[in-house]
């Protein structure tokens, strides 16, 4: 059940910001357009992709799917579970905290210019 729900949780996560980045990623850009910012390579990556999300949700998805269909799955498969949302988990917020420096960092140069 643990599993199920970390599951959930997850696809959810992946989900939402895979619905809502195209659009926060084009305010974003907006904003250093307006500014004319020098954006670092990071960054411009960042905003130009604003469907990078995307492989995380599909993936996500797919992980509760593969979790929920098994009604009794054995312990090599529990374990293998597990390490699949832990492995999914560390890597989608490693890229969640890259998003934010890629994002942000920007921003506080310019604060601090003014």
């Amino acid at each position: 059940m643990g599993l199920l729900i970390a599951a959930i949780i997850e696809a959810w996560t992946a989900g939402y910001t895979a619905i809502t980045a195209p659009s926060a990623l084009g305010q974003f850009r907006d904003v250093f357009a307006g500014f004319g910012a020098d954006l670092s390579g990071s960054t411009r990556a960042l905003v130009a992709m604003p469907y990078f999300w995307m492989p995380f949700a599909i993936v996500a998805i797919a992980m509760l799917i593969w979790i929920g269909t098994k009604p009794r799955p054995t312990e090599l498969e529990k374990r293998r579970m597990k390490l699949s949302l832990w492995i999914f988990g560390v890597v989608f917020g490693l890229s969640i905290g890259w998003a934010a420096i890629a994002l942000y960092l920007p921003i506080f140069k310019l604060g601090s210019v003014v």
